[in-house]
């Protein structure tokens, strides 16, 4: 499912229409975690949070500021640098290199990011860390379960996208567009 939101949906109407057993419903992140989760923490690894990556942008603005020397303190741009962080990262590299060329002001944001992806990585993992192992560990012949069914799917692009692009490689994948 794409949300936790419709994870719930998706069961109360399958609970209130009969039911049905031995299923699980999860988000692609969530899938990725339980398929590779385990892999990364054994690396040392942990889950990233939101304060953990305000901070970390906050130190990137505080000693690299660039083209947002003038708001680097506003908290605003913290958020706001976070946030598309998080995007970037989990639209995948192709994302990071379309800002990058967009404009200057895309090249600065874009900075940031890989700046702050490059201070987390060695001991943090976050959504797009699950998603791209586990894209990798399916194209390579990682076990899967036999039968998956993609419920109203996004139309997306990026690392969620690939994953059930990766999942229909191995699986019997069906995609479900509406009730």
């Amino acid at each position: 499912v794409p949300t936790n939101a419709a994870g719930v949906t998706a069961r109360r109407w399958l609970g209130a229409n009969g039911g049905v057993a031995a299923i699980e419903i999860a988000t692609p992140a969530r899938l990725a975690e339980r398929l590779v989760g385990a892999e990364l923490a054994a690396a040392g690894r942990r889950p990233i949070s939101t304060p953990l990556i305000d901070i970390t942008v906050r130190e990137v603005m505080r000693y690299a500021p660039g083209n947002f020397g003038s708001v680097a303190e506003h908290p605003a741009t913290i958020t706001s640098l976070r946030d598309l962080h998080r995007e970037l990262r989990v639209a995948g590299p192709a994302a990071a290199d379309s800002l990058r060329s967009a404009s200057r002001r895309g090249r600065e944001a874009a900075r940031v990011s890989s700046m702050v992806a490059e201070r987390l990585a060695e001991q943090w993992y976050d959504e797009a860390d699950l998603l791209a192992l586990a894209i990798e560990r399916l194209r390579s012949g990682a076990e899967l379960f036999g039968r998956g069914i993609a419920f109203l799917p996004r139309i997306e692009r990026g690392l969620a996208a690939e994953l059930l692009r990766a999942i229909g490689e191995r699986s019997d994948l069906h995609v479900l567009t509406e009730w």
